[in-house]
């Protein structure tokens, strides 16, 4: 199975024309012909995969040229990045950022004081990862496709609690086994009859392990 093509110059120009953010499905009608995909079950994975795969690459051209592209399952929206003195704190759900005057680090008062926890700042991108890897358009031919594409689904739709998850753990660049590895030493560390630990803070841990679990197929 193939990857189709999507010119990376129409992608960008169909985007730039919105004047709110689209999904999945308005790309695949406007740009992968029924003609072009594979047929039976693998079909759907084909178109999506594509899709994303030129959305992803198209991610750092736009961002070279002073654009952001906002992805997620149901909301993909192009939009020039605001200039200096002007908030670029984004809400996916508007499609818009808010613009408001800028106090330090590109954030008005309010989204400063909300970006202080960390939470709007993704540590890792595992979206990425896979949608940039070709050969991964493979996965429709197989029988862990259902898992592996809920898994991504669940990932994009928790993607900051997962972020956040990925922080209380102190893990970086995650794969399973570092998580698995990362999560028994620092349960042990604040397990609260070892080492003088802590109830809250084991719970935070079990709670962020949990969220992981079911986003890394652990």
């Amino acid at each position: 199975m193939e990857i189709c093509h999507i010119s990376y110059s129409r992608l960008f120009a169909f985007l730039e024309r919105q004047n709110r953010p689209v999904m999945e499905i308005d790309l695949i009608r406007e740009f992968i012909p029924a003609e072009d995909t594979a047929r039976g079950p693998e079909c759907l994975f084909q178109k999506h995969f594509s899709v994303y795969h030129a959305l992803h690459v198209l991610k750092g051209k736009a961002g070279r040229r002073g654009y952001y592209l906002h992805l997620d399952p149901q909301r993909i929206r192009l939009l020039p990045v605001p200039g200096q003195g002007s908030c670029g704190y984004y809400y996916p759900e508007e499609g818009c950022f808010c613009g408001a005057v800028e106090k330090a680090s590109g954030r008005c008062e309010n989204h400063l004081r909300a970006d202080s926890s960390g939470v709007n700042l993704p540590v890792h991108d595992p979206l990425h990862e896979f949608y940039m890897n070709r050969s991964n358009i493979s996965f429709g031919e197989s029988t862990e496709l259902a898992a592996n594409t809920e898994a991504i689904k669940n990932y994009a739709l928790n993607r900051e609690a997962a972020d956040t998850a990925l922080a209380v753990l102190g893990i970086s660049r995650p794969d399973p086994r570092k998580i698995k590895e990362r999560y028994r030493a620092v349960a042990r560390e604040a397990h609260p009859d070892l080492n003088g630990g802590d109830d809250t803070r084991m719970k935070e841990i079990n709670e962020a392990f949990s969220l992981l679990e079911s986003v890394f197929r652990l």
